[in-house]
């Protein structure tokens, strides 16, 4: 198996063990995303040098400033916010356009299904949820389950 090969495996399963870990917790842990960046801009100065670097540093910048800026406002987690970096860091500048093109497709798939499950939840759990105050629309959406569809889909694309 290749350098490249190695690369896009060791992120697709880093990104996918944070997907599932968003799912059940909601949330995505440093000990995830903090090894990726470290790993995308490691793997790519060893590859390619020092130019591997700079565009696996591009990648980092241009995969996680959407991400910060949504963030900023409170849209968006910060580990959601660090695995984009990561994964930026790991496909450098030139696929990370695709990769944020597919991550917002699947997020609004995501956010319909979330949608679509809480007023199903709503229906048959009315007034459980009157009594006790919850609003089923005010709910979290595991977002890195769309960054890893979009990033998946991106190496499946490359390799």
């Amino acid at each position: 198996m290749d350098d490249l090969k190695i690369k896009y495996l060791v992120c697709a399963i880093i990104i996918l063990i944070a997907a599932y870990i968003d799912i059940r917790d909601r949330r995505i842990p440093n000990t995830l995303t903090l090894p990726l960046i470290v790993f995308g801009f490691l793997i790519n100065l060893l590859i390619q040098g020092s130019s591997g670097l700079y565009y696996s540093f591009l990648g980092f910048l241009l995969a996680g400033l959407p991400f910060l800026m949504l963030y900023s406002v409170g849209a968006m987690g910060g580990g959601d916010v660090k695995l984009m970096m990561g994964v930026g860091a790991v496909l450098q500048f030139q696929y990370t356009p695709s990769m944020l093109f597919y991550t917002f497709v699947f997020g609004g798939l995501v956010a319909v299904v979330m949608i679509i499950k809480c007023h199903i939840q709503q229906k048959q759990e009315h007034g459980k949820m009157q009594k006790y105050g919850i609003n089923p629309f005010k709910q979290t959406i595991p977002y890195g389950v769309a960054i890893a569809m979009g990033g998946i889909v991106t190496i499946l694309r490359v390799i």
